[in-house]
């Protein structure tokens, strides 16, 4: 989650996010982890347009796994991590992180079919499924286990229902139950046309429930349970209603005087902005499968209209895609959108293949450490001494897991435009 979300609850290593960025940003740049020559990816050939995205998308699987996995390939599990701080081996870590991870690797799977990575997802649901009970996954507020606001209780769901598509395990989809019904339920106010609040503070109503709606809508897809279609429908509306902006992106946020951000409806950047580029990519998502469930194209028109504002109004001068708002989630939608939404326009798809290409390539090349860390800026620097997420004070670095697989989930991205052709 971002800095103007940050969450009023204690860390347990002591120290803040920011804090704790700071540490590991000045000890990894004196021993030299940051200032070393960056690894040279071969520019793609025009002989090789098929390989290369694939084994940029191969390498970044490995340095994910290589860097934050513990155990073995079925016994192990990503390291245990909560806002960012490294915990232990054994630690629990909080679950959204987990899930930044495991959303990685599922998406590799999905688009490879690598028995090795099918493995390892399992034994990382086996490991949840022990250290967060059913109890863990039917509560949610600021001091439960693991659903701490409605963002982290969506990305929470999001990992139980991918573990259910890799196992078939009832428990995966029940645990997704509870944790979408606990959210409607304590952040709801009223009619579910309304949307939900944020958090337990009841101070803003986010795009970040996008997840959750989208989480939702799966459920349903699989129960064909209508409570959970209502959820879904809910929030959307609300979101149309109240965040959607006349070029096709969504306010971030809305208090009851209504959207934040007005009064500046162009500031769009690295590590500050008042849209979102994870919250754009899950409505487009939600777009398309409302339109699947109905028939009706003006849901189409939507994804359409949606994803043209992404591919003009958050790339960059050089045509990467911005990590505009949260480096910890916004690329958490990026395969799917990329398969699903983009594939709707012939226009979009040959204009977003080519910006996701360009974008994955300048994260192997600028937002890559020769161990194999990635950072927030895309387009680089990846040193956070230098970089736009480390000197806005935002606290993600290239040694946190969720800031890796985010960027990791664009070069999974741009290989998936590669294997629909």
């Amino acid at each position: 989650m971002d800095k103007d979300h940050a969450k009023a609850m204690g860390r347990p290593n002591g120290f803040t996010r920011i804090e704790t960025s700071i540490f590991l940003v000045i000890g990894l740049t004196v021993s030299g982890v940051f200032t070393q020559p960056s690894p040279t990816v071969a520019a793609p050939q025009a002989d090789d347009s098929a390989v290369a995205p694939r084994a940029l998308a191969s390498q970044a699987i490995k340095d994910l796994v290589h860097n934050f996995w513990t155990g073995s390939e079925t016994e192990g599990h990503y390291l245990g991590v909560c806002n960012g701080s490294f915990l232990s081996a054994q630690a629990v870590g909080c679950m959204w992180e987990q899930a930044q991870s495991y959303n990685a690797l599922y998406g590799w799977w999905k688009l490879s079919g690598d028995p090795e990575a099918h493995n390892r997802l399992v034994a990382n649901w086996n490991w949840i499924k022990q250290v967060h009970p059913p109890e863990h996954w039917g509560t949610c507020g600021w001091h439960t286990p693991a659903n701490y606001a409605s963002d982290d209780t969506g990305w929470d769901a999001a990992l139980a229902m991918q573990a259910y598509d890799v196992t078939h395990d009832p428990a995966a989809l029940d645990s997704a139950k509870l944790a979408v019904a606990c959210a409607y339920h304590r952040w709801g106010d009223g009619p579910l046309m309304e949307g939900i609040w944020y958090s337990d503070d009841h101070k803003v109503k986010s795009l970040y429930q996008a997840t959750l709606a989208l989480d939702a809508l799966r459920i349903y897809e699989q129960s064909h349970d209508k409570l959970f279609l209502s959820y879904a429908q809910g929030s959307y509306d609300w979101m149309e209603h109240t965040l959607r902006r006349h070029d096709g992106l969504y306010w971030c946020d809305a208090n009851p005087s209504g959207p934040i951000g007005t009064e500046h409806p162009d500031d769009i950047r690295m590590a500050h902005s008042i849209v979102f580029l994870e919250g754009a990519m899950a409505m487009g998502l939600l777009h398309y499968k409302f339109y699947l469930l109905t028939g009706d194209v003006a849901y189409k028109e939507k994804a359409i209209d949606g994803a043209r504002a992404i591919v003009t109004k958050l790339v960059d001068q050089q045509g990467i895609l911005m990590d505009d708002r949260d480096a910890w989630v916004n690329g958490f939608f990026a395969e799917e959108w990329a398969t699903q939404v983009l594939p709707l326009s012939p226009e979009l798809w040959n204009e977003g293949n080519a910006i996701l290409r360009r974008t994955a390539l300048s994260i192997a090349r600028n937002d890559r450490t020769p161990d194999g860390h990635y950072g927030g800026d895309w387009c680089g620097p990846v040193d956070p001494m230098k970089s736009a997420w480390g000197r806005e004070g935002k606290g993600s670095t290239p040694m946190q897991p969720q800031t890796n697989a985010n960027a990791v989930d664009i070069i999974l991205a741009a290989y998936s435009m590669v294997s629909q052709k």
